[in-house]
């Protein structure tokens, strides 16, 4: 029997593209006759997310070969397995039913419910899309073709503050005005008939803040948000990521969408699609567009040179010496008693270490503790932190002539 449905899935896939959705709709009633047979293409419908929340339980049926998929993201987080074909045995709230998922076409997913009855089926249907659906109180990621939650993202995200962020005034003005107001603005953008939505794109050295203002807005506004790890999978062009991070960002609005490294995510072959979705005919109501990019001028001025896509660029430049000594006045608070420093000392720091990203400020201080804690009695703080400084403006210069890497170091 397995091989029958397999041979009628294969038979399906082998027909002309156009008729593929309807050859299998047809083929899977007549197989699963006498049952109520529901189908859908919506991506908020995951099985694979569903059961993974503990919401219901699946194992692959004996009727039809299962595909599993192992998946890598990064070196933190575990391999973890997905089933874009397969038929599935499902336990739903002490009910049995069937799930079969056919992947077709340009990377699309017939998605089949197979119950004892239609309020089973549509019951079991919007539980699982409503899981999908709803961000909850975490961040969705969008990575190799799939959202998922990402707790330790989030839990990043959730400790994060501006007030712990060393910014000028100017910067947090911006910030206010340009990114915080907008979701307390809706009736502003009503009144005189202006679409409401915003794109901002945060740009400069990395290291200098990006990544973490990005983090602290989020927590700030408490709003869903969406961010992009890419676009594009093996089983996904990145136009075809580019229409499903959208549209989900548009059921989720008002919400934050965030594109990190934006020249590294996009390419010539997909921009098109990007400036559609951005300032086409869909609207994207209610939603904030963060990006950001350590080089702006890899991106097309068509991104960077039209206000309706990122109406505003803000520029982290590298820390002035008002920043520096605020910055390590701020770590220097959280050293114990015999590392402490005075506002003179932190100010002479502050001058030699002109050119520094706020990332290396903190890698001085993360040095030099480690050098005095190994001993506390040769030499005092402040000299460990001048000692490292020369060799550390050396490695800067050697990272500055490595190729950019496309990870994020802000």
């Amino acid at each position: 029997m397995m091989r029958n449905l397999t041979q009628l899935i294969n038979n399906c896939l082998s027909s002309y593209p156009t008729l593929i959705p309807y050859k299998l709709s047809q083929e899977i009633h007549d197989y699963f006759q006498g049952f109520y047979i529901l189908e859908s293409d919506d991506s908020d419908f995951d099985l694979h997310e569903f059961v993974l929340a503990g919401k219901a339980f699946a194992s692959p049926a004996a009727e039809m070969h299962t595909v599993v998929l192992a998946n890598w993201t990064d070196e933190d987080s575990p391999v973890w397995s997905s089933s874009p074909v397969g038929l599935f045995d499902v336990t739903w709230r002490g009910q049995s039913l069937r799930v079969l998922l056919v992947l077709y076409g340009e990377y699309q997913t017939r998605r089949v419910i197979i119950a004892e009855n239609a309020k089973l089926a549509h019951d079991f249907f919007y539980e699982v899309c409503l899981l999908g659906y709803t961000a909850r109180a975490e961040i969705l990621v969008h990575s190799n073709g799939v959202f998922a939650t990402d707790e330790k993202l989030y839990e990043q995200i959730r400790l994060s503050r501006l007030d712990d962020l060393t910014l000028s005034v100017e910067m947090r003005n911006e910030i206010e005005e340009n990114i915080l107001n907008f979701f307390t603005s809706e009736d502003v953008y009503n009144r005189y008939k202006v679409p409401w939505k915003r794109g901002v794109l945060l740009t400069g050295p990395p290291g200098n803040g990006k990544t973490q203002t990005i983090k602290a807005v989020i927590a700030q506004t408490k709003l869903p948000g969406i961010y992009v790890r890419n676009f594009q999978s093996q089983r996904q062009t990145a136009s075809v990521g580019i229409s499903k991070v959208f549209k989900r960002a548009r059921e989720l609005a008002p919400c934050i969408l965030v594109m990190e490294d934006l020249d590294s995510l996009i390419d010539r072959s997909c921009l098109s699609f990007l400036l559609n979705e951005l300032d086409g005919f869909s609207e994207n109501r209610g939603v904030l567009i963060l990006a950001t990019s350590n080089y702006p001028e890899k991106l097309d001025p068509a991104l960077t040179e039209r206000p309706s896509r990122f109406d505003r660029k803000i520029k982290f430049d590298l820390p002035g010496p008002e920043e520096r000594f605020e910055f390590l006045r701020t770590r220097s608070a959280l050293h114990p008693e015999e590392m402490a420093l005075d506002d003179r000392e932190l100010f002479e720091i502050a001058q030699l270490t002109e050119g520094f990203t706020f990332a290396y400020l903190k890698e001085l201080d993360l040095s030099a503790t480690m050098r005095f804690s190994r001993a506390p009695m040769e030499s005092a703080f402040g000299q460990c932190l001048r000692e490292l400084v020369k060799p550390l403006k050396s490695q800067m210069k050697t990272d500055q002539k490595i190729p950019a890497a496309t990870t994020n170091v802000d």
